[in-house]
């Protein structure tokens, strides 16, 4: 087995306000599933900017909206990966230490204990491949990059939108030990993870009309399951579509206007 680096062995205080990815699902996408649009769109970006006016930080309700959009990121990446999941809340549980958090189809709770999380990268640790093996159709490979840039959404989301992220430190941590199992080196742990922030910051902007979709049901419903979620997604593209739709026709209509003023010089 390969030795894994410094990195993946830090202690750090667990998250209570980030929020966590309760499930890294390797499944791909099941048929059926609502896609993403392919392309960003303003539409809801004024829910975004109104509500994003409210989080000062100090009140339940700027607090709620936090941890909503840190949340909705989770699922938003999620989906574009092909990620599936059980649900979302925005319902702190203080027994088991988080604010708000996604989880799986098969399973609902998050790591128990520090043991449980090692145990399942060390589970994963098993399948993936050694020097001179094949990377290309690794499947925990690729499980490994998707899960980092799922995780590292939450706090760019909120970078995005409100400026500033709180901390998220088992998000971190989750994100250190998974780069790990692919890196051998700190600098190359922190420089994948710094590419799937970087991917998770694009995705978002991407599909900002399905994040501020998810946001505002967050918001509304607090606790979404599964298919609440698509239903949400698919509502967010449909949208979006129609709305670059009538566009394309304004442009067109616009077009046919100016043809019929157009004399040719004699």
């Amino acid at each position: 087995m390969r030795e894994r680096p410094a990195c993946a062995d830090r202690e750090t205080a667990c998250d209570r306000d980030g929020g966590e990815i309760g499930n890294k699902s390797r499944r791909r996408s099941e048929p059926g599933r609502p896609p993403l649009a392919a392309s960003a769109v303003a539409a809801t970006k004024g829910l975004g900017d109104q509500l994003a006016d409210r989080d000062t930080g100090a009140n339940p309700e700027s607090r709620d909206y936090r941890i909503a959009l840190h949340e909705a990121a989770h699922l938003t990446a999620g989906r574009c990966l092909g990620a599936l999941f059980g649900g979302a809340t925005i319902d702190a549980d203080p027994a088991l230490g988080f604010s708000g958090r996604c989880w799986g189809p098969d399973f609902e709770l998050r790591f128990a204990s520090e043991e449980d999380r090692s145990r399942f990268v060390a589970q994963i640790d098993m399948l993936m491949p050694e020097d001179g093996e094949s990377h290309a159709e690794n499947i925990a490979y690729a499980h490994c990059l998707c899960s980092i840039t799922q995780l590292s959404a939450g706090s760019e989301a909120e970078r995005i939108h409100l400026g500033v992220a709180r901390p998220a430190t088992d998000d971190r941590k989750q994100e250190r030990q998974l780069a790990a199992l692919i890196c051998s080196s700190e600098e190359s742990c922190s420089a994948l993870i710094a590419a799937c922030t970087a991917e998770a910051r694009a995705i978002l902007r991407r599909h900002e009309h399905v994040l501020m979709a998810l946001v505002e049901a967050l918001l509304e419903h607090r606790t979404l399951n599964a298919e609440q979620i698509d239903q949400v997604i698919a509502r967010a593209a449909a949208a979006k579509a129609l709305s670059e739709e009538h566009e394309r026709r304004r442009s067109w209509q616009r077009t046919i206007e100016g043809a019929a003023t157009f004399r040719p010089e004699s």
